[in-house]
């Protein structure tokens, strides 16, 4: 008698567990994003590169660390030059959230010689130089919003 009355419930929690298992799967499932991976936000890199006068300077190599160290090579580290009018943009960045903070680091280089003229190489880093603008909240989720990276950049001509 005990061996047929377990088998009975063995039957029905099987038959229970079996129907929770397919109505979790029909059309009144509440739809949640899949967040594989690591927290991030969406960045726009962006800036101008002038001379001491307010001209731009075109063909000026910069380097953006979101981590405070463009001197490194490393995998978060963008490389973008800036344009006849001085401009720079990356448009679509994508970091984990947390990794662009106030270690925000631009390396400014002149890599083009005598050819848009000679300019001695910059740093620039921190809130004095650097704004970190959020434009699009995030979900609550992993994703965290958008934001703009912006800076101006004003280089010295190298002495002669």
């Amino acid at each position: 008698m005990k061996s047929r009355l377990l088998h009975w419930w063995e039957a029905l929690i099987g038959g229970i567990l079996t129907m929770l298992g397919f109505s979790g799967c029909g059309d009144n499932i509440i739809d949640f994003p899949v967040e594989y991976g690591t927290p991030q936000a969406n960045y726009k890199v962006m800036g101008e590169v002038s001379d001491t006068k307010g001209n731009p300077v075109k063909g000026i190599r910069v380097i953006f660390a979101p981590n405070g160290n463009p001197t490194q090579k490393q995998w978060d580290n963008d490389t973008l030059y800036s344009d006849n009018k001085g401009h720079f943009e990356l448009s679509e960045a994508k970091y984990k959230f947390g990794m662009v903070d106030d270690n925000v680091t631009f390396l400014a280089e002149d890599v083009d010689g005598n050819d848009n003229g000679s300019f001695k190489s910059k740093t620039v880093m921190g809130k004095n130089h650097i704004t970190v603008t959020n434009v699009k909240s995030g979900r609550g989720n992993w994703y965290s919003g958008d934001y703009v990276i912006s800076t101006k950049i004003t280089l010295e001509e190298n002495a002669e």
